[in-house]
């Protein structure tokens, strides 16, 4: 039986029935806690942060250069006057960036500012939630385009920036006659939910991120074909530089049950051999690898590639949907000649040349006015470098590093300028909360929930201190900032919270309740989900969504969670509170025989479904009884 996107509601639906069970029995107070678990080798994705400083968010959406003036840090309440601008820092995915700062004496005055080149999000952080250890699509994001950078402050006067180059001598130095150029055209118009399987008659989604999920380029069927562009201009191609690799990797979406069920033929626009791929579906993630000359791509008008779904070499028993395959990303790496063709800003890949010195003569840079200024910036070795500027030719001396460099060229107008910083942290002054319990002797009990739910979400966790336990109360989006490098509605928050919470905590978690409505991962971005998307207060894991899968795995191998996990999915004050009155209501009723007395719903497609379902429902009927 051929199985493509569809997933097995009942095991859904299951999987909510248990989660209410969980909430509505109250765990013993006082249970025994796990021995502490040490690992120092765990990254939890809070360790860039000193809890005694202060951060201020940057959001950012477009890759270039930034630049935050001396405006804009007074007016988010930073004492610039005070403050050494050598003891300024910028982090990013955890990481100290390198900085250019103009400063004079050591101290910031009306023209001063702090510069830094900053991309949007893309998908290079996935790759911590798959199964793989890496992301389909490192181009784009399962969950959001913007990226988070923080600006903070420390004591040190050794913090990383930028050296400045300023040799402008090109006595003797021969202009490089390209720079590498690398163009990619990746998919983002329809999610897929990756490796299923066949249970009890019907496909279920695994929950967890397979090789085969993400958002890509929509499938093509058998005997389909789908061509897809490269946004190259042939005449700038230097046809004499070094061979242009060809990457494309696509993914099975079916599994027809035969062998082999796929046969993807990918042909191209500049005369080279076709590339023929036969194999059977697991949902893998193919990736395949062209040379091709310089020269052969600059003679193709529109470079591109092919690909076709093939019924050659199949089982005959294939059908029209048993050989679906999807395009996750092509690119080239090629060489060009240096000209910008009127571009302000433009990112490129730089070789070293002779004399200690790699020397581009540019030409075409897009220059808005006359008193534009042009930076240009060599990103690998963290160099700011002095541009000779005449009209729109610019030259400049990269020093040499032993590999390609990748190097990045802006006008002043092309700069994007911060106009305002966020504080981080829920109390608004840029501090962040470190969530530790308050009493270390009683179970800490893990709660996580949303601003609009947060009253509640404070009287439930005093409720939980009441009965015994010590509740740790987070705000899932200071947990972004903390743990998912402040993406938004990303679950890793969650999952690397919970990890540093049993293994770095004195007395680990036992309980996690995630008190909000969350929604599955292919309606966790704002662009793609619209209303959805406010609607997910509390993310969960995967399509479809597991909860479970949010700890599993964190203490022993496997699928077993870390945690006894439950949600309330409310979403708005009332519906929550209408829970907890139900909690508490419940576990100050003795128990009783009535509590026995439950009524189980099934529903079912067919007959054949139905009678699956009853039969499960009798086996649970005989557990309760």
């Amino acid at each position: 039986m051929p199985y493509r996107n569809h997933y097995l509601a009942f095991i859904n639906g299951l999987c909510i029935i248990c989660f209410g069970v969980l909430l509505l029995h109250s765990p013993r107070a006082g249970a025994q806690t796990r021995l502490h678990q040490s690992q120092s080798a765990q990254a939890y994705g809070n360790e860039w942060i000193n809890y005694s400083q202060k951060y201020y968010k940057i959001k950012v959406v477009a890759d270039g250069i930034y630049r935050i003036d001396s405006a804009t840090l007074a007016k988010a309440g930073i004492a610039v006057g005070s403050i050494n601008p050598k003891n300024f820092q910028i982090f990013f995915r955890g990481q100290e960036q390198y900085i250019y700062i103009q400063e004079q004496g050591g101290k910031f005055n009306r023209n001063s500012y702090i510069e830094f080149y900053a991309q949007r999000n893309d998908g290079a952080i996935d790759s911590l939630i798959y199964t793989s250890g890496s992301t389909p699509n490192p181009y784009y994001s399962l969950f959001s385009d913007t990226a988070v950078y923080y600006l903070t402050w420390n004591n040190s006067q050794s913090n990383r920036r930028m050296s400045v180059q300023t040799d402008t001598n090109f006595t003797g130095f021969t202009p490089a006659p390209y720079f590498m150029e690398q163009t990619v055209n990746y998919g983002s118009s329809e999610y897929y939910n990756g490796r299923r399987y066949l249970v009890g008659g019907l496909t279920a989604s695994d929950p967890r991120y397979t090789g085969a999920e993400g958002w890509f380029n929509r499938e093509i069927d058998l005997n389909g074909s789908a061509t897809y562009k490269f946004n190259i201009k042939p005449s700038l191609i230097y046809s004499a530089g070094p061979a242009a690799t060809i990457q494309a990797v696509f993914a099975g979406e079916s599994d027809a049950g035969f062998t082999p069920d796929h046969n993807i033929s990918i042909t191209n626009s500049w005369g080279g051999a076709a590339i023929d791929t036969i194999f059977s579906d697991t949902f893998p993630l193919i990736k395949e690898q062209i040379q091709a000359s310089a020269a052969a791509l600059a003679s193709s008008p529109n470079v591109s590639l092919t690909f076709a779904s093939l019924s050659a070499g199949l089982n005959p028993q294939i059908n029209s949907t048993g050989n679906i395959t999807a395009v996750v990303y092509v690119s080239a790496l090629y060489p060009q000649l240096p000209q910008l063709g009127g571009y302000g800003k433009y990112l490129m890949g730089v070789a070293d040349g002779a004399g200690g010195y790699a020397f581009l003569n540019i030409t075409g840079a897009g220059i808005v006015n006359n008193a534009d200024t042009v930076r240009f910036y060599d990103l690998t070795n963290h160099r700011r470098i002095l541009v000779s500027q005449n009209g729109t030719t610019c030259k400049m001396l990269i020093p040499n590093s032993g590999a390609m460099k990748q190097c990045y060229l802006t006008s002043d107008d092309s700069i994007y300028h911060v106009t305002s910083l966020m504080p981080a942290g829920t109390a608004g002054n840029g501090t962040f909360t470190q969530y530790v319990p308050a009493n270390w002797s009683s179970v800490p009990y893990l709660i996580i929930s949303h601003p609009q739910l947060w009253s509640v979400a404070q009287n439930y966790a005093s409720y939980r201190n009441s009965t015994g336990y010590d509740a740790v109360l987070a705000n899932i989006e200071e947990l972004y900032d903390q743990f998912a490098c402040g993406i938004e509605k990303d679950p890793l928050a969650i999952r690397n919270f919970c990890s540093y919470a049993i293994h770095k905590w004195r007395n680990p978690p036992q309980y996690l309740l995630l008190l909000g409505k969350g929604i599955h991962s292919d309606l966790s971005r704002p662009d793609t989900a619209k209303m959805a998307y406010a609607d997910n207060l509390v993310p969960s894991w995967g399509v479809p969504s597991s909860d479970i899968m949010l700890t599993a795995g964190l203490t022993v191998k496997g699928l077993v969670p870390a945690l006894a996990t439950g949600r309330v999915p409310a979403a708005n004050t009332a519906q929550a509170s209408t829970y907890l009155a139900k909690v508490q209501t419940f576990e100050s009723t003795p128990y009783a025989q009535w509590m026995k007395k439950v009524i189980l719903f099934g529903w079912g497609d067919d007959q054949q479904q139905q009678q699956q379902f009853l039969n499960y429902l009798n086996t649970f009927a005989g557990i309760i009884t």
